[in-house]
């Protein structure tokens, strides 16, 4: 009677499912024997949410203690096969694995549960509390909103959305900053730390939906092939990491597209990361300086500060401006052609001008050797003396040559090797005046016995004229224009008239340019008009001339130099249209130079100065793989809730495999090979065929 009545007293705690009677029944059964397979059932009457249906239990024996009859109704240790109800909103409690039954009982624990093992009726037992009902209406509530989250793909839903958040932030992000300089990044975050930052909250977030779609996709798996139990492992390591998704996709044999496609998202899930720290770059551009002025030369009128016009008419102002304007000729000559000034100071690198046209010197040289007449006269057995004349001569007289053989007095008598003239011209039609160059050249030195025609020669002849010349894309460094060399564009200008250019008194260059007579020219494919002074364009060109009528002598008997600057050797040896071409540059460049240049007239047009500053630049081709992740793992998430609807929703619930436990054809298998360490249960679990199916007990994991 003391084992009933205690019985019936723990019994009192649950509440009676049918009439009292049905209660004292229950307690009464306590005390019953059975034999064989026959268990007695108890219903735990918590109520609809909280009650186990089937909860099947162990045989209790007769003569037990009270607290051992309890124990035996209480322990999932004399339980059976029979699976606890799917829909049940409160799982049974876990317990710890690690505790035989002596230990669980000390730790005031429910003992572990032994699949297909009963309980010995003579181990000590002590009775253990059952779990309180909640009769609290608030908490019972609020738990049933829980339940409703947990019921439905609510989170992976809310994860997905979360993940797609962060993904369309850093499209706006990128596209807020591109092209924009780094200085003017607002945020104290970098932009490589902030784009880390959206992109690990997009792959975290993304992969709560990805391995909760993996844990339920096991169980529908299995509701709908008969696999290895084995596979159960395979997709639970699946949805913890690239490496089990690995496995997945080379040992699932079944077709199993959703699963196989989220283990090869979760696998692609690795190079986010790195994909990221690629989608920034840094590049060094030009950025404008705006409170900074540069300024290039630019020669509109040409008053000459070398070629002051005196008080008489083709006199000169002594001036020092001469020697400038005379060394700057010779240095051009001899290849230092001297460069415009640019204002282009600090903290600038660069600077730039779009298109520039200026007043210049250009010039033109041919070869005419093909078209010479050459009148000799003279003992063809000492030497000749030959007049050189080409069509179109502009200078004034032939050039002529004097050559020797070697009976006049051996290779001591003296030879002519080269000689030039220059001198201005005026065209008579046009009234353009120029000045008209041509050169003859001996290209065989090696003196004959007798002569009979005149030795081989080059002739030249050619002009330099006033012109335009249009700089385009002009960019300089502090050191000065990149490209120095560039001749620009050239067109000539056509004369148009002279006249006198007055000045009021105020003027503070009238004592220069009171009274000037200047040129007018025109460039005829816009119209412009560009002046000079008379004094110029005639005094300009008889300089000149000068310096470019030369000869070279050639003679082994010693001579005597009487020419202070002897250009005629160098005339003979260099290249004469590099030589013209350097020329008409120099002079160029001196008439539009800011400083120490020859034009009291220049102007100044000002370009743009820049400085190398850090760009923000986005490379769209690495944001490709994070997007198109995002959008497969939202794209399966819709996929598998659809396919699973109607189903119910554990995913990677652990209680679901007590929910669905394994028959006794699975257990006796997995016993009968007596696992005893992960990879032996792994191997037995290979040889197992199970299939999740619904029956009258409950939804099962059956063998196959």
């Amino acid at each position: 009677m003391e084992a009933t009545d205690l019985g019936s007293k723990r019994l009192s705690h649950r509440r009676p499912v049918g009439s009292p009677e049905s209660a004292t029944q229950e307690g009464a059964q306590l005390n019953g024997s059975a034999s064989g397979d026959d268990w007695t059932r108890l219903s735990l009457g918590f109520d609809n949410n909280d009650h186990l249906h089937n909860g099947g239990y162990g045989n209790i024996r007769s003569g037990s203690s009270p607290e051992q009859q309890y124990l035996h109704v209480h322990s999932p240790v004399s339980q059976p096969s029979s699976p606890v109800g799917f829909n049940q909103d409160r799982p049974a409690r876990p317990v710890s694995p690690l505790l035989d039954d002596d230990e669980a009982i000390a730790m005031h624990t429910t003992p572990r549960f032994h699949p297909g093992l009963t309980r010995d009726p003579s181990e000590r037992s002590i009775p253990v509390t059952p779990p309180k009902q909640n009769t609290n209406p608030a908490q019972r509530k609020k738990r049933s909103f829980g339940d409703k989250l947990n019921g439905w793909w609510w989170w992976e839903v809310a994860a997905a959305s979360l993940s797609t958040v962060c993904m369309v932030l850093l499209l706006i992000l990128l596209l807020l900053t591109n092209d924009t300089p780094l200085e003017k990044w607002p945020l104290p975050i970098q932009p490589n730390s902030l784009i880390a930052v959206l992109t690990t909250g997009a792959k975290t977030t993304m992969m709560v939906p990805v391995a909760a779609c993996l844990s339920q996709l096991k169980w529908r798996h299995y509701s709908r092939y008969t696999d290895k139990l084995q596979q159960l492992q395979v997709f639970d390591d699946a949805s913890r990491g690239p490496w089990g998704s690995f496995i997945m996709i080379l040992s699932l044999r079944k077709r199993a597209i959703l699963a196989w496609s989220l283990a090869f998202v979760t696998i692609v899930a690795l190079g986010i990361d790195p994909s990221a720290q690629q989608i920034l770059d840094f590049p060094l551009r030009d950025s404008e300086l705006t409170n900074l002025t540069v300024a290039l030369g630019q020669s509109g009128n040409y008053l000459s500060k070398a070629f002051i016009e005196g008080p008489r008419t083709n006199t000169l102002e002594p001036t020092s401006g001469l020697l400038r304007w005379q060394a700057a000729l010779l240095n051009g000559i001899s290849g230092s052609i001297l460069q415009p000034d640019i204002s282009c100071p600090p903290p600038a690198v660069s600077c730039s001008w779009p298109e520039l046209t200026t007043l210049g010197m250009c010039h033109s040289l041919q070869n005419v050797t093909a078209q010479v007449s050459t009148n000799c006269t003279g003992n063809t057995a000492t030497g000749m003396t030959c007049e050189y004349d080409w069509p179109g001569r502009e200078i004034t007289d032939p050039i002529e040559m004097f050559h020797v053989t070697q009976n006049a007095g051996g290779t001591k008598s003296p030879t002519d090797l080269f000689r030039s003239a220059a001198g201005l011209s005026i065209n008579k039609v046009t009234s353009e005046s120029y000045l008209a160059f041509g050169a003859v050249r001996v290209t065989n030195t090696t003196l004959p016995r007798n002569m009979s025609i005149p030795p081989a020669t080059d002739i030249f002849a050619g002009r330099l004229f006033w012109c335009t010349r249009t700089f385009t894309n002009i960019t300089a460094t502090l050191d000065g224009l990149t490209d120095p060399d560039d001749p620009g564009t050239v067109e000539e200008l056509s004369f148009v008239d002279k006249f006198i250019r007055n000045f009021s008194a105020e003027d503070p260059r009238e004592d220069i340019l009171n009274g000037t007579f200047y040129s007018m020219y025109r460039q005829n494919s816009t119209g412009t008009s560009y002046n000079m002074s008379i004094s110029l364009d005639e005094q300009m060109w008889f300089s000149l001339a000068k310096y470019l009528t030369r000869e070279y002598v050639f003679s082994l008997r010693p001579t005597q130099t009487t020419e202070e600057l002897d250009l005629g050797i160098f005339l003979y040896l260099d290249d004469l249209e590099r030589m013209f071409g350097r020329l008409a540059m120099a002079m160029t460049n001196l008439m539009r130079n800011i400083g120490a240049g020859d034009n009291a007239e220049v102007l100044t047009v000002n370009g743009t100065a820049t400085f190398k500053e850090a760009f923000i630049e986005v490379r769209w081709a690495w944001l490709v793989l994070p997007m198109v992740e995002i959008f497969l793992a939202v794209a399966i998430l819709v996929a598998v809730i659809i396919v699973t609807r109607g189903e119910e929703l554990v995913k990677e619930s652990v209680i679901a495999y007590m929910v669905y436990p394994g028959d006794d054809r699975v257990r006796e298998c997995l016993r009968a090979q007596e696992p005893r360490n992960l990879d032996q249960m792994s191997e037995a679990a290979k040889k197992v065929n199970v299939t999740l199916v619904r029956g009258p007990e409950g939804v099962r994991l059956l063998g196959g």
